[in-house]
């Protein structure tokens, strides 16, 4: 199917798709460049190691990383209606996040959405469903994480919901709660708890890095994880 004829599918159809009027703190980017230094696992570890998307979800090739506030769409399974609504309000270097069900038999999302995001200028998409095109979409600068892959389409008309409170791989979220993508996967750090959040990640990679420095200067692992003697067991009891 061509651009043309999605573009009349969707001025043809009528789509019961309904935005939710949000307001959030945006942050400044000096505010999300220190979340962009952050692995997913250890903000998830962070939160009591919560918050972080099913294993389902991960990025469409090696490399990927995302930092930025949400923007959330919920759609009917396997149509992208509602999404292609999204893309017409949301801003610039905001990540876009589709609530889809895990439903991984039709393609939400491909080539054509991905560069108009692009010319938008989205921080990211997380998608818990599928897209197709996966040869285009690996070539393109677009950080995009999903749920699976098909080269089934999508049906058009099923509506959905914009700027919403989802859920999506598994863990709530909101429009303004940050999300962060890297190869191990992707975690929700919610807006409300972010400096908390931030300040204990940073002391957990300093914490880190002086464990790499006792590895790397001949500790052992007993000593610097303080495992105590493993009893053995007497055969003859």
């Amino acid at each position: 199917m061509n651009i043309k004829s999605q573009v009349q599918d969707l001025q043809q159809i009528k789509m019961s798709i309904i935005r939710s009027q949000v307001s959030f703190k945006r942050l400044e980017a000096k505010e999300l460049s220190k979340w962009a230094k952050i692995p997913t696992s250890i903000a998830g570890d962070c939160m009591n190691r919560q918050n972080i998307m099913s294993s389902r979800i991960s990025s469409i090739r090696d490399g990927m990383t995302l930092c930025g506030q949400a923007r959330t769409v919920s759609i009917t399974h396997g149509d992208n209606s509602a999404i292609h609504a999204a893309l017409t309000v949301i801003n610039q270097s905001d990540i876009l996040v589709v609530e889809g069900g895990g439903f991984k038999d039709r393609a939400v999302w491909g080539e054509l959405m991905s560069l108009s995001s692009i010319h938008i200028g989205l921080g990211g998409v997380v998608i818990d469903g599928s897209v197709r095109d996966m040869g285009d979409l690996k070539k393109m600068a677009l950080p995009l994480f999903s749920a699976g892959r098909t080269a089934a389409g999508p049906t058009k008309g099923g509506g959905g919901k914009i700027d919403i409170p989802i859920s999506c791989g598994n863990v709530s979220l909101k429009p303004g709660d940050i999300i962060l993508g890297d190869d191990d996967g992707v975690a929700v750090i919610p807006l409300e708890i972010q400096n908390q959040i931030l300040i204990s990640s940073i002391e957990q990679m300093h914490f880190e890095r002086k464990i790499i420095n006792q590895i790397k200067n001949g500790s052992s692992h007993k000593d610097i994880f303080k495992i105590k003697d493993i009893p053995l067991i007497d055969k003859e009891n």
